[in-house]
């Protein structure tokens, strides 16, 4: 073999070797695009759920029993200052939701609840809810009570990329 031949060997052994190097590294890439797609998936179902679930309860403790029949009858509604579960029965299972029966039950500042997800290890889910002005609704926190509530909700993972944020709106229209 001559020098010719041994220089075309060598630089086919080094394009082989650079060929392998980045065929590993786009696979690798790849496999972490699809974890991070399907923990992203999963946040934002988390999310929704968590949204559809407060959505399903009653607007506020008030209205299960309480009969409303004047819109500027606000009464009976839950302070703004005094939002979330009501204590007792409500509150026994902190990482539960299970026992709520209004939409404010789901403000839980500082509170954080860890649910386990496969192949991502747990996740956690944080929301907040507070009355919101109809005509301003990003507006500032009112200290007034309305016939609207504002939801935030947060997924997050700790192998996650990004963090899910969720905004939600439930008004109350019904007057007997």
């Amino acid at each position: 073999m001559n020098t010719g031949q041994t220089l075309l060997t060598v630089a086919a052994i080094v394009l082989l070797g650079f060929t392998v190097l980045t065929v590993n590294s786009t696979t690798l890439q790849h496999g972490n695009i699809l974890v991070q797609t399907k923990i992203g998936v999963y946040a934002t179902s988390l999310a929704i759920s968590r949204v559809e679930e407060a959505s399903g309860k009653a607007f506020d403790e008030a209205s299960i029993t309480y009969q409303f029949s004047d819109p500027s009858d606000m009464g009976p509604l839950a302070d703004p200052t005094n939002l979330g579960p009501e204590g007792g029965y409500e509150s026994a299972y902190q990482d539960s939701t299970q026992r709520f029966d209004d939409f404010d039950d789901y403000n839980q500042p500082g509170h954080t609840m860890r649910l386990y997800v496969p192949m991502v290890d747990s996740m956690g889910i944080h929301s907040r809810v507070w009355y919101v002005d109809p005509a301003n609704p990003n507006g500032t926190l009112p200290t007034t009570k309305s016939w609207s509530k504002k939801m935030f909700v947060r997924a997050t993972a700790s192998n996650m990329r990004d963090t899910v944020n969720m905004y939600y709106i439930f008004s109350y229209f019904y007057f007997r």
